[in-house]
């Protein structure tokens, strides 16, 4: 599987000296829930390893204060997990405000903008039974590409070549992006 090759070739570049800290820091962000346990978790979020120091950002001034009386605890559990180790950890709420949460998030902020865009395809009706979050990278392919069949399913079709469009790009150039995309490169 493809995404396997990609797995491989990151591990790999971690074993080399100037990836490592990236590594380091990857397997930091992966033990993180069980390291604080999930309700802290939500609250928390590793951001960054600068000079083997650990740094966290945090949803709130309280969150930053009791994390750090409890630091050197939480410090113990990560060298216990993660090799080389950590040598201090520090806690912000300024760099929780300054990452974007989640796609949606960054999206929600021109949500308008996207919505006028001829390629924009509304979101699908909520699953009635909720898909469970994939364990592998084949389950995670499989679950994108039924997506996928399902989206394509639900689209018009592009008068010329046949395959799914979105309704908007139909009705501003009577066919799909690609087809019209073609006809300018041939002008």
């Amino acid at each position: 599987m493809p995404l396997d090759a990609l797995n491989r070739l990151i591990n790999q570049l971690e074993t080399q000296p100037q990836w490592r800290k990236q590594g380091q820091f990857r397997q930091i962000s992966d033990c993180w829930p069980r390291v604080v346990g999930p309700s802290v978790a939500v609250q928390t979020k590793p951001v960054r390893i600068d000079q083997d120091i650990l740094y966290v950002a945090v949803a709130n001034a309280a969150w930053s204060q009791t994390l750090t009386f409890e630091r050197l605890r939480i410090l113990e559990k990560i060298n216990a997990l993660v090799k080389p180790p950590i040598q201090d950890i520090r806690f912000s709420t300024g760099d929780w405000f300054r990452r974007p949460r989640d796609r949606r998030e960054r999206a929600g902020a021109d949500e308008e903008g996207l919505r006028s865009h001829p390629s924009y395809l509304a979101q699908a009706a909520p699953l009635s039974v909720p898909v469970p979050f994939p364990k592998t990278a084949l389950e995670a392919f499989q679950q994108w590409a039924e997506r996928r069949q399902e989206e394509a399913r639900r689209q018009a079709q592009c008068p010329r070549c046949s395959c799914p469009c979105p309704e908007g790009e139909l009705k501003r150039w009577s066919m799909c992006s690609l087809c019209i995309a073609k006809g300018w490169q041939t002008r």
